[in-house]
C-alpha cells in the first residue's frame, strides 16, 4: 500500500520514484505478477486462475504524481495497480496545493494499468462513522464515479485502515450494506500476505509502505509481511 511518490526522499509514506521502481523490478524479478483486482475478484467468483504469485499493488488517495511518475511506471514495467480515490479532492476547492488529481487526468489514464477504486469521500473514519453515514458517503462516491463516466472497481479501501474490527454485530451490518450497494471487496492495513483458504475472500489486509524501506526489508515483506 503506497501513498505519495517524489522525486528525492519525502515525508512519510512518500517514496522516491527511483526506490518505487526498484521494489517493482524486485517484484518481478521474484517471479510475482501484479494483477488488478478485477482479476482477482474474478478468481473469487468465477474460479479463473491467477498467476502463480499474484500482487496487488494499490494507492491510496489519489496524488498527482500518480498520472505523472506512476503511470509511466507501469506501462513501461507492463504492471497494474489500483488507485484508491476521494471524489472530493478531485474538486478544485478541496484540492489543496493542486496536490490531487483532477477528473480530467483520471480520465487520461489508461484502464490497462490503472483502476480506480473507493476510499469515502471525504476519507472518512469508517470506524467512527454510523452505517447509515457509511452508506450515503459509499452511495455518494458512487454517484460521482458514475457522473463522470469513470470506470469503478467494486473495492473499498478504508481511510486510516479504520473500521468496526471490534464490534461484530455493526461489522456486519456495515460489510452487508456496503455489498448491497456494489462493493465486494475490502481492504485495510493489517500487514500481512493473505493466504486465500476460502475462495470467498472479502476483506484484504495490506503492507504499509512508508517508503523508508530498502531493498532487503521490502523482500522480507515479501516473506512474512511486516511485523
Amino acid at each position: 500500500m503506497y501513498h505519495e511518490i517524489h522525486i528525492e526522499e519525502g515525508a512519510h509514506y512518500s517514496i522516491q520514484v527511483d526506490k518505487m521502481i526498484a521494489q517493482f523490478n524486485h517484484l518481478k524479478n521474484n517471479g510475482f505478477t501484479s494483477i488488478s483486482i478485477k482479476e482477482f475478484l474474478d478468481h473469487t467468483n468465477n474460479n479463473k486462475p491467477l498467476p502463480e504469485k499474484p500482487v496487488l499493488i494499490t494507492f491510496d488517495d489519489g496524488y498527482k504524481t500518480i498520472a505523472t511518475k506512476l503511470y509511466p511506471a507501469l506501462v513501461q514495467l507492463n504492471m497494474k495497480a489500483t488507485v484508491f480515490i476521494v471524489p472530493s479532492y478531485t474538486h478544485e476547492k478541496e484540492n489543496i496545493g493542486n496536490q490531487y488529481l483532477s477528473i480530467d487526468e483520471i480520465k487520461n489514464i489508461s484502464g490497462d494499468h490503472i483502476e480506480w477504486g473507493l476510499h469515502s469521500y471525504n476519507h472518512a473514519n469508517f470506524k467512527k462513522l454510523s452505517v447509515a453515514a457509511a452508506v450515503k458517503d459509499i452511495e455518494q462516491c458512487i454517484q460521482w464515479f458514475q457522473f463522470n463516466n469513470i470506470a469503478m472497481t467494486p473495492a473499498f479501501a478504508f481511510p486510516y485502515g479504520a473500521y468496526p474490527k471490534f464490534d461484530f454485530f455493526k461489522r456486519r451490518r456495515l460489510f452487508s450494506s456496503l455489498h448491497l450497494l456494489g462493493v465486494q471487496l475490502f481492504l485495510r492495513i493489517g500487514n500481512r500476505m493473505n493466504y486465500l483458504r476460502s475462495k470467498k475472500a472479502i476483506l484484504l489486509q495490506r503492507i504499509d509502505i512508508t517508503g523508508n524501506e530498502s531493498i532487503e526489508i521490502f523482500d522480507g515483506y515479501l516473506q512474512a509481511g511486516k511485523k
